[in-house]
């Protein structure tokens, strides 16, 4: 089977999105399937930070920058080197991930009569804190002319209009296992750590957590405070940060992403996920499979579907307020022996997320799609 992945963009960029992609893209090919990558990055030395199998044929728009609107002679030359793609690889199949990379390939490749599954990795709900472009209902239009639309928890069909929803299949992301449980009582001799990954961006909230985290340092001066990613919010973070109390300040720590966590997880007590939404936040996952409990917002798609309050992690009241999530932590923080019970449990039920039994379901979907 010939099938394509489109993406917006890999080029510096270190999300879920390109994780999952290129893991499921790379798994794909040594099954014995011929696949190819198609991105809107505009440079044709463009990097993935993830590998990408050798076999994988990566094809790059390199015409203007894809952050950008681009003018209608812009468009009309996109769609037609998007079109020459498409007819020369002659895909059973293409994916799309997320809503404006299937629009655009299925306008583009109109007539041509390639089924293509749009693969929509964040929470359709989240149109409560942004404006879509194009507008979802319009994408909900186009998306009847897809065979399937892929979503990671059964509960976001219901963001979809009735007429779509026989078309929306729920496959969550995968986690490699981990041999063996973490850390999550820590050591008294070290400073134990809660640790925070991902985009430093408005809806991640990571002001929310240093504000949070303020509040309850004094009370446990053996905790510290990591956070890891890149983004726009770095320099704001660390002067929020640097403004707090002395004694503080020096035990919050914000650092470069990693393409090693699980090392750090390793040696992390507690995971904390304080976003506004997610779509399947890939980091708990990852906190999951080392044994490590975690803490997020009763109200943040995603992070609620993921953490099983009072079992796996604890769940925050509300969405967004700095002295819920800091009961939420407080309340990990005190006891070891939960935060013990609540890692194993985590620990077991990661396994549910193995990559075997994941791909799986996507080499199914896009066999059935491919008929389409």
């Amino acid at each position: 089977m010939k099938i394509l992945f489109a993406c917006r963009k890999f080029d510096g960029v270190v999300g879920g999105v390109e994780k999952m992609s290129t893991t499921l893209m790379n798994d794909m090919a040594a099954r014995g399937h011929e696949v190819s990558l198609f991105t809107w990055d505009d440079r044709e030395n463009a990097q993935s930070f993830f590998p990408i199998a050798p076999s994988v044929k990566w094809y790059k728009m390199a015409m203007g920058n894809p952050s950008e609107k681009a003018g209608l002679l812009l468009r009309l030359k996109r769609a037609q080197k998007v079109r020459n793609i498409l007819k020369g690889i002659n895909p059973d199949v293409v994916l799309g991930f997320q809503e404006g990379s299937f629009v655009s390939l299925k306008l583009y490749g109109l007539g041509l009569g390639i089924p293509m599954v749009c693969a929509i990795r964040e929470s359709p709900f989240r149109y409560a804190f942004i404006k879509s472009s194009p507008p979802f209902w319009l994408t909900c239009q186009l998306l009847r002319l897809s065979p399937a639309i892929t979503v990671q928890f059964d509960r976001y069909r219901l963001g979809f209009p009735a007429f779509l929803r026989q078309k929306v299949f729920s496959i969550p992301n995968h986690i490699d296992p981990e041999p063996s449980q973490g850390d999550p009582v820590g050591s008294d001799a070290a400073l134990k750590t809660i640790l925070s990954t991902g985009r430093l961006s408005p809806e991640k909230n990571h002001s929310v957590l240093i504000s949070a985290f303020s509040l309850i340092a004094k009370k446990y001066p053996d905790w510290q405070l990591i956070i890891m990613g890149k983004g726009g919010l770095l320099t704001t973070l660390q002067k929020q940060a640097a403004s707090l109390t002395s004694g503080i300040a020096e035990r919050i720590h914000i650092k470069g992403p990693s393409q090693d966590v699980s090392s750090w997880l390793k040696k992390t007590q507690i995971y904390c996920q304080s976003s506004k939404w997610e779509g399947f936040p890939n980091s708990i996952l990852e906190a999951m499979a080392n044994g490590i409990p975690s803490v997020g917002y009763r109200n943040s798609d995603g992070v609620c579907d993921l953490i099983e309050d009072g079992v796996t992690g604890v769940l925050a009241s509300g969405n967004g307020d700095i002295q819920s999530l800091a009961t939420a932590l407080d309340k990990l923080m005190a006891d070891k022996n939960m935060r013990q019970a609540m890692g194993k449990k985590a620990y077991e039920a990661s396994k549910r997320y193995a990559p075997e039994i994941i791909f799986d379901q996507w080499e199914t979907l896009l066999k059935n799609a491919a008929k389409f």
